[in-house]
């Protein structure tokens, strides 16, 4: 049904949804699924860039310098399905818990994961995980690439501190934006049955990727694929200003702590 992707309400403006929210839900709603999305977020970050150490160090053994690129390009994708895989029910509590309004769904994290095992098994944790993994793969591939691409630049025109967050700002806004239309129907499918959950009803089983996205397109039209972008673009190259940063004095510190040279992969 049609209805099943018709959102509950328009926000025009990150203002109009600011204020909206605000006034309906009271201010702590701006946190809701906060908990799960610091869980996530952390267990991501965790799981994405050691796997890429571990696959770099594998790609530097196996292909010749030359292809450094092409190997952060595979590597980053790489990362980015292990890292999908591994924490995706918590991505999926997430958007649940941000996107349930009054009267609330899911009291509580429990509440929600014995809501979900009950009426649609282990399977209803990986809901949309198809179009995250279109999303992500590419996204993190992309950002790897770019951020490997840029960094050395970056560094040479300002310093150590400020060069990789200069090139993971820019890896991050660039790579968001060509996966926004998979990230808007990853998070459709996520929420899909939240009404079907206050009725009392069983929401059954996911409609398809395909089918999600013909149906936000007849209904919504192309420009719904690009919901959010803003908001969305901005979180993306902040956080991977912060996180590639962070990565980068990480290992510096831990060479530093463990006498190794620089260039060491972990």
């Amino acid at each position: 049904q049609h209805s099943t992707y018709r959102p509950n309400y328009h926000y025009k403006s990150i203002i109009h949804a600011f204020t909206t929210i605000c006034k309906q839900e009271g201010v702590r709603a701006l946190w809701h699924g906060n908990l799960v999305a610091e869980a996530m977020w952390v267990s991501f970050a965790a799981v994405q860039f050691s796997s890429y150490s571990v696959y770099k160090f594998s790609a530097t053994r196996l292909l010749p310098e030359r292809y450094n690129s092409l190997s952060s390009l595979i590597c980053g994708g790489l990362a980015g399905l292990t890292a999908t895989l591994t924490v995706y029910p918590l991505d999926l509590l997430r958007t649940r818990f941000a996107a349930q309004s009054l009267p609330v769904v899911h009291p509580s994290i429990m509440s929600a994961v014995q809501a979900i095992y009950q009426t649609q098994g282990i399977y209803g944790f990986y809901y949309g995980v198809c179009p995250s993994l279109w999303q992500l793969i590419p996204y993190a591939a992309m950002q790897f690439f770019i951020y490997d691409s840029l960094k050395q630049h970056t560094m040479s025109l300002t310093n150590s501190t400020v060069g990789p967050a200069l090139a993971g700002f820019a890896a991050g806004s660039f790579s968001k934006i060509i996966v926004l239309p998979f990230d808007v129907v990853k998070k459709r499918l996520q929420i899909h049955g939240l009404n079907l959950y206050r009725q009392g009803k069983s929401p059954g089983r996911c409609p398809s990727l395909f089918k999600t996205m013909y149906d936000i397109h007849t209904i919504e039209g192309p420009k719904a694929f690009f919901k959010g972008a803003v908001p969305s673009v901005i979180k993306a190259s902040l956080q991977a200003a912060i996180v590639f940063s962070l990565y980068e004095h990480s290992k510096a510190f831990l060479c530093k702590f463990f006498d190794l040279p620089p260039q060491t992969n972990f």
